[in-house]
């Protein structure tokens, strides 16, 4: 036996280890996550469609009023930050049509959460009208907003576009970050609910196009904080639309979580962890063999 072999051999099978816990370890930190890989065309808030109930971490389906137009495309979104990490690709989320309080909405918690802790979300969005290029103008507004007991549009919605800036919304108190918003140009959004006082939350915050290190930079934030408080809890999430003149949004990568990183860090996709899963183990597998012909 070649003894310098047994050292490689145990060095790769702790490699594949280590790299399988880390891919199980990041989606474990997310509670609840959709890549939107459905059927193009399908709707997603119809009861009656197969699509709409895919993802992790989720209590129900997506439902819906069924005023605004919400289905899956099969133009893909993606954004890639000044780090390199990628988010989206694959099919989309499109809302398009009516205004509505309630375009989209889901579950990830089968009872409210009063317990004070902060949650997170992030994901990307770009929005098209027909040809239309340059600087989104006022008028066209979206928002996602959280799901409580009870849905408020003037205390829930907590990330909101309006025209062509994005914004901090609590209990109708707006901040928005000094960045115009272009048509079709992809963004990464992430949103963060904060400030338990024992009843609601106080503080919304929400972050355009941040890398792992930008938590604290505040040219890429805006906060919006009421005394009087917003959401009086969480459960889910909640997408209005109003006035979109037009507009077509679409969402990718949607993810729900406890804290900056699980949000922010470049998880992949479940097809990619699939895949890096897969190279762990022929890799693995190939170490293997080589030792028992050694052997």
């Amino acid at each position: 036996m070649n003894p310098p072999t047994i050292p490689l051999f145990l060095r790769a099978s702790a490699f594949g280890l280590v790299l399988l816990s880390a891919i199980v370890t990041s989606h474990a930190a997310l509670p609840a996550y959709d890549g939107f890989e459905y059927t193009p065309g399908d709707s997603l808030t119809s009861s009656n469609d197969a699509d709409g109930n895919g993802g992790t971490g989720w209590t129900n389906r997506w439902t819906g009023s069924g005023i605004a137009t919400v289905t899956t495309s099969s133009t893909g979104i993606s954004f890639t930050d000044a780090n390199g990490a990628t988010y989206g690709g694959g099919n989309a989320l499109t809302f398009s049509g009516g205004s509505t309080q309630n375009a989209a909405s889901r579950t990830f918690l089968a009872t409210n959460d009063t317990g004070g802790a902060d949650v997170y979300f992030s994901y990307i969005v770009n929005i098209t009208n027909g040809t239309t290029s340059g600087t989104i103008p006022s008028g066209s507004f979206m928002s996602v907003g959280v799901l409580d007991n009870s849905f408020s549009v003037s205390v829930d919605n907590f990330a909101i576009i309006g025209g062509s800036k994005l914004g901090a919304r609590t209990n109708n108190i707006t901040s928005s970050i000094n960045t115009n918003l272009q048509y079709d140009t992809t963004y990464l959004v992430v949103s963060r609910l904060h400030g338990w006082d024992g009843d609601s939350y106080t503080e919304t915050t929400v972050w355009l196009n941040p890398t792992q290190g930008d938590f604290a930079n505040t040219s890429v934030s805006a906060t919006a904080t009421s005394a009087t408080g917003g959401s009086d809890g969480f459960r889910g999430i909640t997408f209005r639309t109003n006035s979109l003149n037009g507009d077509v949004y679409a969402y990718d990568d949607l993810r729900v979580g406890t804290d900056w990183n699980s949000v922010v860090a470049a998880v992949p996709e479940p097809s990619t962890s699939a895949a890096l899963a897969g190279l762990g183990a022929l890799c693995a597998g190939f170490i293997t063999r080589r030792f028992r012909r050694r052997a």
